[in-house]
Parts: C-alpha cells; structure tokens; sequence
C-alpha cells in the first residue's frame, strides 16, 4: 500500500549491512588500503583457517606474523618460502640432525621422522607437556618400529602408559627426544655403559618406588661392564618377575642367566640377585648348604 513502511523479508540483509559488506570486500582487495597494509591477527583468520586450530595447539601463543614474514601487504607476495622451525626452536633442530633420524633424512632417507611427522601440523602441534601427548608417544614411534611398538604395550611400562600414568616410561624417556643415537653410540643412553643410570632416573628415585611399590636401591647394584638391567629384564618386553612370560621369573631365569653362565641350572634362582654395593659378596648356594 502507498505510504506502509517497507518491510524486509524474513532472512534478508538491510541496505546499510549489504554496503559494510561491499567495503569489507573492497578493502580487502585494495593494496592502498589500510587494512591490506596492516592487517591484524583476526584478518588472517577471516580467509585462513588455520587461525582457529592455532587457537587450540601449543602455538596459541605465536602470533602469525612472528613466523610468516612478509605478509603483511595483500595480495602476499609469491615466492617466500615456509617459515623453518629452527628460527624459534635452534637448539633442537640441531639436536635431530645429529641424531639418527636426521641421518637418515640427510642420507635421503625421505621416510624418516621430521619435526612434523612427530608433533603434528605445525597450526594443530600438541603439547608436548601434555598426559596425551605423553600417551600417544607409543603410538607415534610405532609408525616406523611397530614390531618393538607392540612389545612395549604388552610389557609392564607400556600397560602403565596405556592406564594414563604419566610417571610411566616412553620410548623418549630412555632413548631421548631429539638426540636419539643409535644404541651402539657411546653416547647414547642406552648405551650399555649407560643403562644402569637410565633406569636409575625412575627405579632410583626414592619418590616413585614409594608411590608404585617398587623394590629400592636396584639401578646401584652390579658391574656396568657386565650384566646390566636390560641383560637380565629385556628391553621393550620389560614384565614384572611374577609374571610368567617375564625373563627375570623363576622359572625362566636358568635360561636368562644361561646367556651369560652356560649351563645355568634351576639353583640359579636361589641365590641373591640384586647385590648392593659396599656388601660383602653372598655365599654361594652350596656355600649356605654346608
């Protein structure tokens, strides 16, 4: 009817909010704009959305223009390359080249593990602190070593790891997180030179064997350049000695220590295993006999 007021149809935008929006566009595509000069980290955010999952990783704190460098001006100008992890973490790319994984890649190797392939994208990175990503590091390693993966889950550690105990051993916690040398490395802390003060780091604090009952005082025992823990209780197979599968049960030590003492027989599970240092060497079976 001549003289009703205009109504808008249900879903419709006002002619004030269809202009704000054509200035928003023009803005953006305008070089001499001062939003295309000076964009703000929510701009970014408005054509990527990498800006909403950086808001949940461990990168929620890096603003984008720390690590993409000259995007400043719209359109970005083409050719700049992706920003590289070593500008804020130095120290720890250095770490990983030295050690096998950055071999390998080095070598061409283009499987091995690079920062990604571990820590994820670098918009979605978790926490490295956090008790998931401390449970998923199992997972993580057993991309590449599934078969020693496997082992680790039916083993004591990796039962723990699995109920969310993030006092519990990963593969990093012994082998290292970046640094990680190959075994036969004499710098390596699973070197077997080392063994005794890897494990040490958990069985020789006072603290977790109180909370997880453990035996006290075990890591200090025995000679460094004979048998050590891993020559008797394995590696990733790790079980508790009740267990029957375990290598340090009863009934399987005659074979345990028949790696080291040919024709070990059943007595063998007799006599002290754990010998403390600074005591006397404990008679022998036939010695507490006679």
């Amino acid at each position: 009817m001549e003289g009703s007021p205009h109504r808008e149809r249900p879903g419709s935008i006002t002619t004030a909010q269809a202009v704000g929006i054509i200035l928003s566009l023009v803005a953006c595509v305008l070089p001499g704009s001062g939003w295309a000069q000076r964009p703000t980290e929510p701009s970014c955010s408005s054509c990527h959305d990498q800006g909403e999952k950086l808001q949940r990783s461990a990168h929620a704190s890096v603003g984008c223009a720390s690590c993409h460098l000259h995007h400043e001006e719209y359109p970005h100008p083409a050719g700049i390359p992706k920003p590289a992890c070593d500008r804020c973490h130095a120290k720890v790319v250095v770490e990983h080249a030295q050690s096998v994984h950055g071999q390998a890649l080095r070598n061409g190797n283009t499987t091995a593990p690079d920062c990604e392939m571990c820590h994820g994208r670098v918009h979605e990175l978790a926490r490295a602190t956090s008790a998931a990503f401390h449970k998923a590091v199992p997972d993580t390693c057993g991309m590449c070593h599934r078969e020693i993966a496997e082992q680790f889950r039916a083993s004591g550690h990796g039962r723990a790891v699995a109920k969310g105990i993030t006092a519990a051993p990963v593969c990093t916690t012994c082998h290292g997180e970046h640094s990680i040398l190959s075994p036969k490395n004499a710098g390596s802390p699973v070197h077997f030179t080392y063994i005794r003060e890897t494990c040490g780091q958990c069985h020789g604090s006072v603290a977790l064997n109180r909370r997880f009952s453990l035996p006290p005082d075990r890591p200090r025992s025995g000679s460094q350049t004979v048998a050590n823990c891993a020559s008797c209780h394995g590696i990733h197979n790790i079980l508790a000695s009740s267990d029957p599968r375990s290598t340090t049960n009863s009934r399987n030590l005659p074979a345990t220590c028949g790696k080291c003492h040919p024709r070990a027989g059943a007595r063998f599970a007799l006599g002290t295993i754990h010998e403390l240092q600074g005591r006397a060497e404990p008679r022998s079976v036939r010695q507490r006999a006679v």
